[in-house]
C-alpha cells in the first residue's frame, strides 16, 4: 500500500464536522450539553420531570412556549437561532416582530390597530421579552428591539 492511499484511509477525527442542530429539540440538547447541566439539572430547573427534557431532545414533541420561556432563562440560548426553529414563533410574533421593525417607537396600542387585533398583546410581548427577541438586533438590520423597559411600561398601563 502506497503513502498516499495511506493517508485516505486514516483521516483525523478533527476532519469530519457534527451537523448543526436541526430541530428545536437537538438545540436545546446542544445548549444543555454545552452548559454542562444534566437533564435532571434542567428538568428540576424548568419545573418538568426529567422525561419531558428527554422527550424535547428527541423530538418525540416540542415544549409548548411556557416551557420554551423557561428553557431560555436556563439555557441562554441566541435568540436569532431560537426563533429560526419550528414552534417558537407564532405567526402572530411573527407579524409583532415586523411591526416593530418597521415602526420601533409605537405604542401598544398602535400595534393592535395595525395588526387588527381586538385582544390583549400582554402576553405575547412578554413572551418576546423573555426569550431576548425583543433586545438584541434583529438578524442583519439595523432596527434595534432595545425596547424592554418602554414595552414594560405599555404592560403595566
Amino acid at each position: 500500500m502506497g503513502h498516499k492511499e495511506l493517508e485516505k484511509e486514516t483521516l483525523p477525527l478533527y476532519a469530519f464536522k457534527v451537523g448543526e442542530p436541526t430541530t428545536l429539540g437537538e438545540y436545546f440538547k446542544k445548549l444543555r450539553i454545552i452548559k454542562g447541566y444534566s437533564q435532571k439539572e434542567v428538568a428540576q430547573m424548568v419545573g418538568v420531570y426529567p422525561s419531558s427534557v428527554i422527550n424535547w431532545e428527541k423530538n418525540r414533541y416540542l415544549p409548548c412556549r411556557k416551557y420554551i420561556r423557561k428553557l431560555a432563562k436556563v439555557l441562554d440560548p441566541d435568540p436569532f437561532e431560537l426563533v429560526q426553529f419550528e414552534g417558537v414563533l407564532s405567526k402572530l410574533h411573527k407579524q409583532i416582530l415586523e411591526f416593530f421593525e418597521e415602526n420601533p417607537m409605537s405604542t401598544q396600542k398602535e400595534c393592535k390597530e395595525a395588526l387588527g387585533i381586538s385582544w390583549d398583546l400582554h402576553k405575547e410581548l412578554l413572551y418576546l421579552l423573555d426569550i431576548g427577541i425583543l433586545e438584541r438586533e434583529f438578524k442583519g438590520k439595523t432596527a434595534h428591539y432595545r425596547v424592554r423597559g418602554k414595552l414594560e411600561r405599555m404592560i403595566s398601563s
